[in-house]
């Protein structure tokens, strides 16, 4: 890893410059709540500046699960992830403050064990300079085993004098630092769907709980955001949005979450399904690099279809490839799931679901960015 231009001679500190701050203000306002924008903006500027540093090192660095899904994290928690390549996380921890003393982290980001990190990175937000200053990181490990826990702000703390200099990230990239990165982490109590409603109607309005990462037990909170569709739907709630439910959609014609409402006449010169009959809603996915369409139909009145197919023309369904459903708190059922025994056009599954009941789908191999959701059918 090269380093980048150090205005500060001897400084170890890495100042990174922002050029495109309107359009990261701009996304950010997509979030209805002050703190929310401010967090989104704070935290695109980081992420613009750190994936650009990245980037000329031959780094390949994405958000973590996907971009679409930041603003689900932003609306009530400070930080964000870089994911290089699969093998490696950074946690970005934006901050205004000029006081470079400490490093403080989120509880969300070190003990939720699906969001933990293997470095997290001190970063110094400069808007009047449009510049972001990388200043120290440390392992998960170095900030489980050694940081400072505040309990009423629910976040870790670590000196700066206790945290490595900004120019030995690339050193430690390369593996040449053998301090182990992460520390063992318990598993958070599983949710039940009703536990996880009633917390997602407490903690729902943005106009009564302020805070609302600090409104309950962490483990329930920690156990509610691990669950990505419950992160989303808090997120809707929140944002003054409709669910994802999948009626709803049809009754407004329209589509969200990178779905979209395909009607007869948008279908013109598409495949159809495999019965020739119209599609309701499509979803595009990258999976193993290629592209391909996930179709929800509505059968009957309480009937659905999940097909996958390959939106290249003649394209088939990889052997092995599997569609899979499961509950709202993500358990199999009977028939929840279909594999391609052979290379074949589509895969398909045909669920009956209750008024209110909620799905999440997902496929094997997972799709690129893949960030677990929840349909509804009420």
């Amino acid at each position: 890893m090269t380093a980048p231009h150090c205005i500060d001679g001897d400084s170890p500190d890495l100042y990174l410059e922002v050029t495109n701050r309107s359009k990261i203000w701009e996304q950010s306002q997509q979030i209805i709540t002050p703190g929310g924008q401010w967090r989104a903006y704070l935290n695109g500027l980081a992420l613009c500046a750190l994936r650009s540093w990245l980037s000329k090192a031959d780094y390949l660095a994405q958000p973590w699960p996907n971009s679409a899904a930041l603003a689900s994290f932003w609306s009530v928690v400070n930080g964000c992830v870089l994911d290089l390549g699969g093998s490696t996380r950074l946690v970005l921890i934006p901050d205004e403050a000029m006081d470079q003393a400490e490093l403080r982290v989120p509880q969300e980001w070190v003990d939720i064990p699906s969001w933990a990190g293997d470095y997290y990175l001190a970063l110094h937000v400069n808007l009047e300079e449009g510049t972001v200053c990388f200043w120290g990181f440390t392992s998960h490990a170095r900030l489980k085993h050694h940081g400072q826990y505040d309990a009423a702000q629910r976040s870790y703390g670590l000196m700066a004098e206790d945290l490595f200099d900004s120019l030995l990230l690339g050193v430690s990239l390369l593996g040449v630092l053998t301090e182990s990165l992460r520390a063992p982490l318990p598993e958070l109590p599983a949710l039940g769907v009703e536990q996880a409603h009633n917390l997602l109607n407490r903690l729902g309005s943005s106009s009564t709980v302020t805070f609302p990462r600090l409104a309950v037990p962490f483990v329930m909170w920690g156990a509610l955001l691990e669950h990505a569709g419950w992160r989303q739907n808090l997120y809707e709630r929140r944002q003054g949005l409709s669910e994802h439910s999948v009626l709803a959609w049809l009754r407004e014609g329209i589509g969200q979450w990178g779905w979209t409402y395909l009607t007869t006449t948008a279908l013109q010169g598409r495949t159809l399904d495999a019965d020739n009959s119209p599609v309701m809603l499509s979803k595009l996915l990258q999976i193993a690099g290629q592209p391909y369409e996930l179709r929800v139909q509505q059968q009957d009145i309480r009937v659905w279809r999940f097909q996958l197919q390959s939106t290249l023309v003649g394209g088939l369904i990889p052997r092995g490839f599997v569609l899979r459903l499961l509950t709202e708190d993500r358990q199999p059922f009977v028939n929840n799931e279909t594999m391609a025994i052979t290379a074949i056009e589509y895969l398909v599954l045909d669920v009956e679901v209750d008024v209110g009941e909620g799905l999440v789908w997902e496929t094997e191999p997972i799709a690129e960015g893949y960030d677990p959701e929840i349909l509804y059918f009420d």
